[in-house]
């Protein structure tokens, strides 16, 4: 079986076109070119694969007034930049997965698991935010007519316990292959034009039952089709439908809807949106130079460079070439890479981790189930695991060790999802120390971060020097968070946090005032390095998630138009530019889940090519006028006829200046009238321009004696460069 498997993968990495691991391919960047031939005016549109992105940028609201009262001076659009061109900026984004080979991945939710024969397997359509979205359907075509007796729908078999760090993210859900539809249209055909209804209406019990048989009477089709017409909340991926398998009986009793009797069997729709296919990611891995971020933050979800991944036969460390591909894409393009390493191996550890001092089955319990959110594997934990893990370190980091700019140790550790068991922070210390070790002799010259947690220690800014030691009543997941920060905080470069997804203006300004006393406890711990707010979100969904489901799905409370996010992402790059913070927003193009979207493209409908939603242009506006900027203090002094006490204003030294950038207040509207503002700078400055980020366009400002009055500010961050 190894042998085949190895036959394999060498097959797929010569179909594919990667060749003998030789010097020019270590060289290639994975995914396709871009292609042109479209235009918009003066601008050209690029594809990536069918996502158009135009090459200027857009006019996201309509806009046409003047920076300055009594300033007719003629505005233009910035110049685009990509992440070759940029020098540097502060922001970063998470990939959405990493490419892998089709050889190395699996397809668990594949239209050929509804007539495989085994009922341990599942397909599952794409998911809906809401019911009635689109039709979700499967057909099943005869190589010749039949007569048929009987439509069978089967759940899969569920002969396992769930482990418990896997629990639903969303609340009275279904699993995959275990979400029947509850009202469903059967109906045959001969012809494929003219049908004849087999069931039509409520399937009793669709929750509870396992197994659901349509009778009809004996007559003679070339194909059969069921449409699910209301269908439940699956996973956390939205309404959908997820069977195990799609039968249909002749008199004889036989299945001929199974593939070996030569049956074909389509979908609507598929979900495969966890782990992306090889030709999804081809077709827009390169839209990460698009963006003009700087840093680029890996193998922090279910990526090919995970361990158990990378070792995969005792021993044996590889690495898919299509994601080292798009590492060398990455270090082309000059962006700084974050690569986490993290996560169990089954070689070692099984999902039940150790019990009794004994290792659990160290294999998958259910392999045709995705592994997340299933079955990650547990951490290691015994000695053998431990010296396991060290050489995985080792191996990634001699690897890589000229292409990162910094190894992150474990993402999220201090939740049990992301651990693959309870967490424990004397075990999580005792394997960041041992790959910190590991580290610091293979690659003295990279930094290494301390895993990024989720979330952060809430309301710290209101705790005292004692509570620090002595802490308040907190969850565990900061209880812990705390412990690991400090006592890493000596030995680390960087350390990451996962503040907000989907939040209020309220909880916003809370964070601030809480990131600044923790930079300030963790200064006392003796860490001298740099913050990285690694992973944060903001979302617009369509259509929006009903009101009575939103309370028991994940961040489904808070719902923002796509100006609106785009605002507020604008708001947040732009303060964490200003506080010298590199910030990656989660992710590039993920917008799948059913609760909110990862996202900076948009899907109009469940199956269609994604296209850039505005805060895509947004963030490149930002990654290019950004570049060079570095956080200063400016001597600049706002004043206004209105309360100004919601200003928000930060300073930068540019490569031919300075700049400051100014907005009033935390929250966004799709509608925001400008305020006048005076702007008074040093006296010598004689000339400046504004820069709206939302639009990209610029304008020169009049001037005098330092002075630029009625400066007309709003909710998007506006950029005054002098």
């Amino acid at each position: 079986m190894e042998k085949l498997l190895n036959l394999l993968v060498v097959a797929s990495v010569s179909v594919l076109g990667f060749g003998c691991a030789c010097d020019k391919a270590e060289e290639r960047a994975f995914g396709q070119e871009p292609w042109r031939g479209a235009k918009c005016g003066n601008a050209e549109i690029l594809g990536y694969g069918d996502c158009m992105v135009y090459q200027s940028a857009p006019d996201l609201v309509d806009d046409s007034s003047t920076f300055q009262l009594g300033n007719d001076a003629k505005k233009s659009k910035i110049k685009i930049k990509k992440s070759s061109e940029i020098k540097s900026n502060y922001v970063g984004i998470n990939t959405t997965r990493m490419p892998r080979t089709r050889a190395l991945d699996y397809y668990y939710t594949s239209p050929a698991h509804l007539n495989d024969g085994d009922h341990s397997s599942s397909w599952m359509s794409a998911g809906h935010r809401r019911e009635g979205t689109n039709p979700i359907w499967i057909r099943a075509d005869f190589p010749v007519e039949r007569e048929i007796t009987k439509v069978v729908i089967r759940k899969r078999v569920k002969d396992f316990k769930r482990p418990y760090w896997t629990k639903l993210p969303v609340r009275n859900a279904d699993e995959i292959g275990r979400a029947m539809a509850s009202d469903i249209l059967i109906e045959s055909s001969a012809d494929g034009f003219n049908w004849t209804k087999i069931y039509d209406g409520e399937v009793v019990d669709s929750r509870k039952k396992s197994v659901f048989e349509f009778a009809c009477k004996p007559h003679k089709a070339k194909m059969v089709r069921a449409i699910a017409r209301k269908v439940p909340l699956a996973e956390c991926e939205g309404h959908a439908w997820s069977i195990s398998e799609f039968e249909v009986y002749d008199k004889n009793g036989s299945n001929i809807a199974e593939i070996s009797k030569g049956t074909a069997i389509i979908a609507s729709s598929t979900y495969n949106k966890n782990r992306f296919p090889y030709e999804f990611h081809s077709a827009l891995w390169r839209i990460y130079s698009e963006l003009g971020a700087k840093y680029i933050r890996i193998g922090y979800h279910d990526d090919p460079i995970n361990w158990h991944d990378v070792e995969r036969e005792r021993g044996v460390y590889k690495v898919d070439p299509a994601a080292d591909e798009a590492i060398n894409g990455f270090v082309k393009n000059g962006m700084k890479i974050i690569m986490c390493l993290n996560f169990g191996n089954r070689l070692y550890t099984g999902q039940k981790g150790v019990e009794n001092g004994k290792v659990v089955d160290s294999k998958r319990e259910d392999p045709y189930q995705p592994e997340w959110y299933y079955d990650q594997p547990s951490p290691p934990s015994t000695e053998e695991a431990l010296q396991a893990w060290e050489k995985y370190i080792e191996f990634m980091a001699k690897k890589y060790r000229d292409k990162v700019e910094c190894f992150e140790v474990w993402n999220e550790w201090n939740i049990n999802l992301y651990w693959g068991a309870k967490t424990n922070v004397e075990l999580y210390k005792k394997v960041a120390h041992r790959a910190i070790k590991v580290l610091k002799r293979v690659a003295p010259n990279v930094k290494i971060a301390l895993g990024s947690v989720s979330s952060y220690p809430v309301n710290c800014a209101n705790w005292t020097e004692k509570d620090w030691v002595k802490l308040p009543k907190i969850p565990e997941r900061d209880l812990i968070t705390v412990e690991a920060m400090r006592e890493f905080a000596p030995l680390v470069d960087v350390i990451g946090i996962h503040p907000y997804y989907q939040q209020e203006p309220a909880f916003i300004e809370q964070f601030e005032r809480d990131f600044k006393a923790l930079k300030k406890w963790l200064a006392s711990c003796g860490f001298k390095g740099q913050m990285m707010i690694s992973e944060w979100n903001f979302s617009s969904i369509y259509p929006s998630i009903p009101a009575h489901e939103a309370p028991a799905i994940w961040r489904g409370k808070t719902i923002f138009s796509e100006i609106q996010k785009a605002k507020f992402i604008s708001q947040r790059y732009m303060t964490d530019t200003g506080n010298g913070v590199p910030s990656s927003f989660c992710e590039m193009y993920n917008p799948y889940y059913g609760a909110f979207e990862l996202s900076l493209l948009r899907r109009a409908i469940d199956e269609c090519a994604l296209q850039p939603d505005a805060s895509f242009y947004v963030v490149r506006n930002i990654a290019s006028i950004t570049d060079c900027f570095e956080p200063t203090k400016v001597d600049a002094k706002v004043s206004a006829k209105f309360d100004i006490k919601n200003l928000r204003q930060y300073g930068f030294k540019t490569p031919d200046g300075k700049a400051v950038v100014l907005w009033l207040g935390l929250d966004a509207n799709d509608s925001s009238p400008r305020k006048a503002v005076d702007l008074q700078l040093s006296s010598n400055v004689k000339s400046a321009v504004a820069i709206d980020i939302l639009n990209g366009t610029q304008q020169e400002l009049k001037v005098e004696n330092g002075k630029i009055k009625s400066l007309l500010l709003n909710d998007t961050p506006l950029v005054v460069k002098f």
